[in-house]
């Protein structure tokens, strides 16, 4: 089993457009941890730094990395630097978040790829960092409560 984990806005439509994926093991959604010091009703304001995202596990004899990467970018518009679709501010960011090396170097390569396509006129704004730690927070609604 691998672990990727992306942000893109509506954490929502992305964590279902990763389960629909054959060799996706989980999901599971929150937001990443900049600090850890903040407490579970602090988690999910702007006063952390934190971005709401989702961790993938994978089989990655399944899927690879790379397709992974692919569901990400058409899941959400990468080249918004603090808005998907109609969510504003800094936890709607677009970031990839990497495990190893590995993953970094194919995140780097897929990003330069899409940015020479032209797809997107403005570039791709999408942050590449190491992966941190996932945690709920107290506006982190269960799906059978969400509105995102």
């Amino acid at each position: 089993m691998a672990k990727a984990t992306f942000a893109a806005g509506c954490i929502w439509g992305v964590e279902a457009a990763f389960q629909c994926l054959h060799g996706v093991l989980g999901t599971r959604v929150g937001y990443t941890e900049s600090r850890p010091d903040h407490s579970s009703a602090d988690v999910g304001t702007l006063v952390c730094g934190h971005v709401k995202a989702v961790e993938v596990r994978f089989d990655p004899a399944a899927t690879s990395y790379a397709e992974l990467l692919e569901v990400f970018w058409q899941s959400h518009d990468p080249s918004e630097t603090h808005h998907q679709q109609d969510r504003p501010g800094q936890m709607a960011r677009s970031m990839i978040f990497y495990h190893d090396s590995d993953q970094r170097n194919e995140a780097l390569a897929a990003k330069i790829m899409l940015e020479r396509s032209g797809r997107f006129k403005d570039g791709i704004a999408t942050a590449i960092l190491p992966a941190l730690p996932i945690r709920a927070g107290a506006s982190v609604k269960s799906p059978a409560v969400r509105d995102e």
